[in-house]
């Protein structure tokens, strides 16, 4: 009788112990789903510098804010992540995070920047800023991809330019 009190006593605290330990794992595992880590693409000359990771996805998602600024001396990373921002403006996904207007002067203080420093992928930066400081906006699809991809981008992929009137309310709605 002894025994088997013994063993249905461990058997209980097994499965209580089991109980607790499987509710704080899920606890704790869901508490991360929402947070988005910083991508990194390191380069040969600069080491990776990722920025600030936001909150959630939803406080990100559509938004203009994003903690890279355009200065001059941006590392590779921060331009990969400001071009990725002003192809929204241009590009349809499902989901995206962060954008920035796509102007004309933003376009040439862009260049001049790209100009002044030497990146890993000047030329991929500069082919494209070219192309839309002639208002050529048909590479918008690949360049957001590709940066995308680099940044090892698992939602909100690229796919079509979007029409003038979508990038009208987009542009009314984040800008």
């Amino acid at each position: 009788m002894k025994q088997t009190a013994a063993a249905a006593f461990i058997s209980l605290s097994v499965l209580a112990l089991l109980a607790v330990g499987g509710f704080l794992l899920i606890q704790n595992g869901s508490s991360h789903e929402d947070e988005t880590p910083a991508p990194i693409r390191a380069t040969e000359n600069s080491a990776p510098q990722p920025a600030a990771a936001p909150a959630s996805q939803e406080e990100f998602a559509g938004s203009s804010k994003s903690p890279v600024q355009l200065t001059s001396d941006m590392s590779d990373y921060e331009m990969q992540l400001y071009l990725h921002e002003m192809t929204h403006n241009k590009v349809y996904a499902d989901v995206k995070f962060g954008s920035r207007p796509l102007t004309a002067d933003s376009v040439a203080k862009l260049i001049e920047i790209v100009q002044a420093n030497s990146y890993q992928d000047e030329k991929f930066y500069l082919e494209t800023l070219s192309a839309w400081q002639e208002g050529n906006f048909s590479n918008a699809v690949d360049v957001h991809n590709t940066i995308w991809s680099w940044h090892g981008g698992t939602i909100g992929k690229a796919t079509r330019l979007m029409t003038d009137q979508e990038e009208q309310e987009y542009a009314n709605t984040r800008h």
